[in-house]
């Protein structure tokens, strides 16, 4: 299922934002003005907060680094969309996701990973979220000096 979709070329910066705005149209109520952006490393989520910051529809983006920091920011403000980062070296990632779908089984999750994950991916799936973005923040990315 995965296999073709695993030997694509990494996305562009534009190719990202494309993904995400994409993404953002999959909410029940029109375009996602709110985000939660769930990442323990900080460098993955300034890379991905540089990516968002264009999109017109974006009003807020909130960033926690674990899911008891997700669950905070969601019961106090319910966004559009939850980004969920995954990745090898922490459960963190599938950890929040299945928090998050069982705390809020109606939120728009989408993970986040290294398109060499693919069983984390697969997990991602089978943990509840709705969608995958591939992008590894361990990638050098040709125009400019940040990862997606």
């Amino acid at each position: 299922m995965f296999d073709d979709a695993m030997k694509r070329e990494p996305l562009t910066a534009a190719a990202a934002r494309s993904v995400v705005v994409d993404i953002c149209q999959l909410t029940v109520n029109g375009p996602a003005t709110s985000i939660i952006v769930c990442e323990r490393r900080l460098s993955a989520q300034y890379s991905l907060l540089e990516m968002l910051r264009p999109l017109r529809t974006l009003s807020e983006i909130i960033c926690v680094r674990d899911g008891f920091a997700l669950m905070d920011a969601y019961s106090a403000r319910a966004v559009d969309v939850v980004l969920i980062g995954i990745d090898r070296s922490s459960h963190v990632g599938l950890e929040a996701i299945g928090l998050q779908r069982a705390m809020h089984p109606h939120s728009v999750i989408i993970a986040v990973g290294a398109a060499t994950d693919v069983d984390l991916l697969a997990a991602a799936i089978v943990d509840g979220a709705r969608g995958l973005l591939i992008w590894d923040p361990e990638q050098p990315r040709a125009d400019g000096p940040h990862n997606w």
